[in-house]
């Protein structure tokens, strides 16, 4: 990583919570707003060097500006999607959460291919945070012997769509 990536990530280190680590991070240019002065307090579309960090818990937005910066942050469950691309500028990301989105242009420092897999892998495993037991159950076709129901189950487990904790609930319920 450049100088300037270890700069961003240090700086962002004290807003990381206890425990997050860090998996990926990528540097390049990120739109914001500033205040305008031909516009009275109005806000006027720039663009400032910005980081990208997938952490195990979310992803972070770091923008420095002058006197201070934007940080927003994006948890795994709440992200939509994850746009990926090329321009001549070099690589770039757009990430669609709820009510919000985020991109970073032209990326000159990091890992494009590491960060994409980070943020890809930690949206599959929050889809499987998120899937509750009782829809595991509800899976199976009514009526469905328990021998039925166990391999539907394993089905799950397999393709990754529940975790080894959801499927021994799920069987221990079933086998009573």
């Amino acid at each position: 990583m450049g100088k300037k990536l270890d700069k961003l990530l240090s700086q962002v280190a004290g807003h990381l919570e206890q425990g997050e680590n860090v998996l990926a991070a990528v540097l390049g240019i990120a739109p914001t707003s500033v205040l305008g002065s031909d516009k009275a307090f109005g806000n006027v579309d720039a663009v400032r060097t910005g980081v990208l960090i997938a952490t195990d818990r979310r992803v972070i937005r770091y923008i420095k500006k002058l006197g201070g910066h934007d940080l927003e942050s994006f948890p795994y469950a709440t992200i939509a999607s994850l746009e990926g691309g090329k321009t001549f500028a070099g690589p770039k990301f757009k990430i669609h959460a709820s009510e919000n989105s985020t991109e970073l242009k032209a990326i000159s420092d990091g890992d494009p291919a590491m960060f994409e897999r980070a943020v890809r892998d930690q949206m599959a495993a929050a889809r499987v945070d998120r899937q509750e037991p009782a829809s595991v159950a509800a899976a199976a076709p009514p009526g469905a012997s328990t021998a039925d129901q166990l391999t539907q189950l394993a089905g799950l487990l397999d393709r990754g769509l529940i975790t080894r904790e959801q499927y021994d609930a799920e069987a221990a319920k079933l086998l009573g």
